[in-house]
């Protein structure tokens, strides 16, 4: 009907102050995937993002696997943004350093194969910059992911449209400015 009850609470499982866990969430089907862009996971603030499945035994989420991108390293903010299709999951890191960029940002994109999920592709801008925010927003549906960074060209703001037509290839296809 009309009415929504909560079903249950979801909570980090290895759970610290301020890290910001429930920042970004995204669900498909039974999965469920929690930012948490504050996690010192690595180092300080290099964010995570938490897989939750459905258990249908017990009716609740339970915690599947914690994604902590490749890349993060001190103020990544992995989790900020996070979307997920299917078996596909893209976790945004804004704050990634790219060939020297500071905070140019990168989107990270992870396959589901059984209940693992692996690193699949980095993403970046192609005309990266220092404080772009690549990555501040994700989303992602079918093989069509779009990459916002907000602070491109000092503020005017973009979005990147990635397609995938096969394997883990991502084609870059349009910047929208």
């Amino acid at each position: 009907g009309d009415l929504w009850n909560e079903k249950q609470i979801i909570t980090a499982n290895d759970p610290e102050d301020r890290e910001f866990f429930g920042w970004s969430t995204a669900i498909t089907s039974n999965t469920l995937v929690v930012g948490a862009y504050r996690d010192d996971a690595t180092s300080l603030n290099s964010g995570s993002a938490y897989i939750f499945t459905y258990n249908t035994n017990n009716s609740n989420y339970e915690v599947n696997q914690k994604i902590i991108p490749t890349s993060a390293v001190a103020e990544s903010f992995a989790g900020y943004s996070v979307a997920i299709d299917n078996d596909t999951l893209v976790v945004g890191c804004y704050g990634d350093d790219v060939s020297g960029s500071n905070q140019a940002g990168s989107a990270q994109v992870y396959f589901r194969s059984g209940n693992l999920w692996t690193l699949s592709s980095e993403l970046t801008a192609n005309d990266f910059g220092a404080s772009d925010y690549f990555g501040w927003s994700v989303d992602i549906s079918n093989k069509t992911i779009v990459v916002g960074a907000y602070n491109k060209n000092t503020g005017d703001g973009g979005a990147y449209v990635y397609y995938n037509a096969t394997g883990n290839t991502w084609t870059r296809q349009a910047t929208i400015s």
